[in-house]
């Protein structure tokens, strides 16, 4: 009825623009359009058998739907959720003997797989311990420690309930070292000194390394008691680790200074009654002679400076071709 006003608006108005007999067409166009789709509507409307005790239902069950979210959860996912947990709940409640047979039948199936996979875990351990063994002698008796014995020892497990194994399976596996000539193997965890340890540490990731990694690894007093050669071979362990982790080790010793990728000098200073330590980075010609001042005692000669630039000289040699 409004297009149809507004047609007969129009109609008054042919006589001074043609373009508005255009604008009627149009509209006839319009009418018959939203006609089509009020019929639509209303044939669709009649199809519908609602009751007000229908809409009712429908009230009453969204009322229900949002006391459930409130309770439950903030969507029908998690309803549904804590639906199927009530029904289990249930489930077990109403049939509480045989869910314990069965569950009681799947432990002890679990519990002998366990240990069938533990006894072979055992197996694999004691295998691979003597190579492991050999070798971290090996390393030890290059880094200096010629009369080091080292033995991986494989205790019972000590059983604390039903259960024959644990977490790491049926091993108790202890580490068992000596230093000395003549010495017993004892607990490592309980003997070991300082510098012991740093060696032990350094032959432990040069062999473990594939499968023990680390991020960082700090090395003190690892070369106390060490010159020479020995000192070299230590340096030249320290950069093959040094590649798949960062390295940091506090040293004396001008092998391993001149393999270090970056030096850093620590000095105590006095400064008002008061000590201080100073940390500062060392480069090329500060470097050399603090190598020099390692070689010499605390003294630098013509000598020294020319032994400190072998060293760094030999130190980036080994690092090109390793």
């Amino acid at each position: 009825s409004a297009v149809k006003d507004v047609q007969l608006q129009l109609s008054n108005l042919y006589s001074i623009d043609n373009a508005y007999e255009d604008v009627n067409d149009r509209l006839d166009n319009v009418k018959f359009e939203l006609e089509d789709i009020m019929n639509l509507i209303a044939d669709k409307a009649d199809g519908l058998d609602i009751t007000d005790n229908d809409i009712d239902k429908l009230e009453e069950r969204l009322d229900a739907i949002k006391s459930l979210k409130k309770k439950y959860g903030e969507d029908s996912i998690k309803i549904k959720e804590k639906q199927q947990e009530f029904i289990d709940r249930l489930y077990f409640l109403e049939n509480n003997e045989q869910v314990v047979k069965e569950l009681i039948e799947l432990k002890a199936k679990l519990i002998k797989q366990c240990d069938s996979y533990c006894e072979e875990l055992t197996k694999l351990r004691q295998k691979l311990a003597m190579d492991f063994e050999k070798n971290i002698v090996n390393e030890l008796h290059d880094l200096g420690m010629k009369n080091a014995k080292f033995t991986v020892c494989f205790k019972p497990f000590i059983k604390t309930g039903e259960l024959d194994f644990g977490k790491n399976g049926k091993d108790n596996v202890e580490f068992l070292f000596s230093a000395n000539q003549g010495q017993e193997e004892k607990p490592l965890s309980k003997i070991i000194s300082g510098g012991e340890l740093s060696r032990f540490m350094l032959a432990y990731k040069n062999v473990a390394y594939l499968f023990d990694k680390k991020d960082l690894l700090i090395f003190d007093e690892i070369d106390a008691g060490i010159s020479g050669s020995m000192g070299q071979m230590l340096a030249n362990k320290l950069h093959n680790i040094s590649k798949d982790c960062q390295i940091i080790s506090i040293s004396h010793l001008p092998q391993i200074i001149s393999m270090a990728d970056e030096n850093y000098l620590v000095e105590k200073a006095v400064q008002d009654g008061d000590t201080f330590s100073n940390i500062n980075k060392i480069t090329n010609e500060e470097l050399t002679n603090e190598i020099a001042r390692v070689c010499g005692n605390g003294k630098i000669s013509d000598t020294n400076l020319l032994l400190a630039k072998e060293l760094i000289l030999n130190a980036n040699e080994y690092k090109k071709n390793n």
